[in-house]
């Protein structure tokens, strides 16, 4: 797009490279479930009653358990996007490789 004269040129745009576009493809979604199964959870449990009932003597404040459950759902969520991103890009190879050398019928 051409800048129009008087005005500044575009410079919010960003161009993520192919890790990038990794690394924003695992962290966002797995970001939005995790806000998602915090709240559903948390709706449910008081971090307090969920130490009692684990039987684990731990002592912290509320926000802090919701902190650490929101972290803990973020890298369950994230481990989850990781291994899709990674299966998705590994059959894409074997799907290259595998049609490299095969004949159509």
């Amino acid at each position: 797009m051409a800048d129009r004269p008087g005005t500044a040129p575009d410079t919010d745009t960003v161009e993520l490279g192919r890790k990038g576009q990794d690394i924003a493809a695992v962290l966002w979604p797995s970001f939005l479930v995790a806000c998602v199964a915090t709240m559903v959870v948390f709706a449910l449990f008081d971090p307090s009653d969920l130490a009692t009932i684990v039987s684990i003597d731990l002592r912290f404040g509320t926000m802090t358990g919701y902190a650490l459950g929101f972290f803990l759902f973020w890298g369950f969520c994230a481990a989850s996007s990781y291994v899709t991103l990674y299966m998705v890009r590994t059959a894409h190879r074997a799907s290259k490789i595998r049609g490299a050398g095969a004949r159509k019928p």
